[in-house]
């Protein structure tokens, strides 16, 4: 696995999977790749945004949730570790991120992520805790997910991938992998 010392920008922003099953992404060569995902807590209906009372309820899980979730994320085989950053903001909403940015890698590879949670169910005002991802996909509690994303060079040069900003900070541009 690549080392951090030479990230390069534009990276492409990779989000982590949380629906089980295989994916296939043509990425920029020689490029870094930044993999991120975010969760939200709140119950089965809805996440509240976090300035109401009912926002600042799900929040009080954050400690709990980020205790009873694991992730084990690898490149080829070996672990990428993924760093958690929090609060993480969208549109009124908050929750937790989880993320890291590696040197490229020899293509094609193969980037697994499995995602768990484990224990008894938090609840929110006696509602069971539901995590919502940053694209408002639900998941359920205590059942496991793995996915595999085959990374593939593309045919043509990096410049014919769209940009936008990362979704994570809204700070920097990134490539868009383009899905096969």
């Amino acid at each position: 696995m690549g080392k951090t010392e030479s990230l390069t920008h534009p990276a492409v922003e990779i989000q982590l999977p949380l629906k089980s099953g295989p994916r296939q992404y043509v990425i920029p060569t020689e490029t870094t790749l930044f993999l991120w995902q975010a969760l939200g807590p709140g119950t089965a209906n809805r996440l509240a945004p976090s300035d109401t009372t009912r926002g600042k309820a799900q929040m009080d899980v954050e400690a709990i949730l980020e205790e009873q979730t694991s992730w084990e994320v690898s490149l080829d085989g070996q672990a990428v570790p993924l760093l958690r950053e929090s609060p993480y903001r969208n549109s009124g909403y908050r929750g937790l991120a989880w993320w890291t940015a590696i040197n490229s890698v020899e293509l094609p590879a193969d980037l697994t992520v499995q995602f768990e949670t484990r224990g008894d169910r938090p609840a929110i005002d006696e509602e069971p805790l539901v995590c919502w991802t940053a694209t408002g996909q639900r998941l359920s509690w205590n059942q496991p997910i793995e996915s595999t994303i085959t990374l593939q060079a593309p045919d043509n040069s990096p410049h014919d991938f769209e940009t936008h900003r990362e979704t994570l900070w809204n700070r920097h541009s990134v490539y868009k992998p383009r899905r096969e």
